[in-house]
């Protein structure tokens, strides 16, 4: 992922941190800056963490310019109206039934730290056979890989 540490030092800069070092300790509560430092080598690429924590922490990043260093930097005011009002949709009371299971799935992808750490989620997962865990994995991630797809192209009209 060529350039990713430069995008970490112009994130850091934007958000007026003197050093990347700074960054992780400050902006992403991280021990040490290890974690990033390690990226400077174009051939370590980031982990999944590192990108969630980055896109968690400074909700005005775009992913796409995170992850190719394509687009601009930071997400435009639509995007960002877009994406607000889709993570409000499930912070009411709906009923489930208002959601569709892309909704859903996608929902517990992006939360996916908050459900293993629940006792229930845990309990639901370990009665599941493994197969078919797998293939259910398997189509969440290309529902989610539709969706990605669906919004660029949304995005670049």
């Amino acid at each position: 992922m060529k350039g990713f540490y430069n995008r970490i030092k112009s994130i850091a800069t934007y958000y007026d941190y003197k050093s990347v070092n700074e960054f992780a300790l400050s902006g992403l509560d991280y021990k040490s800056s290890e974690k990033l430092n390690r990226l400077k080598n174009d051939d370590n690429y980031p982990s999944v963490k590192i990108i969630l924590d980055i896109l968690n922490n400074f909700k005005k990043i775009n992913i796409n310019w995170l992850l190719t260093g394509r687009e601009s930097m930071l997400v435009t005011t639509f995007e960002q109206n877009l994406i607000t009002a889709e993570s409000s949709k499930f912070n009411t009371a709906n009923p489930l039934e208002e959601f569709s299971e892309l909704e859903i799935v996608e929902y517990i992808f992006c939360n996916k730290d908050k459900f293993y750490n629940l006792k229930s989620f845990n309990e639901l997962l370990k009665d599941m056979d493994e197969d078919i865990k797998i293939k259910e994995m398997n189509r969440m991630i290309n529902e989610l890989k539709d969706l990605e797809i669906k919004s660029n192209k949304l995005f670049k009209k």
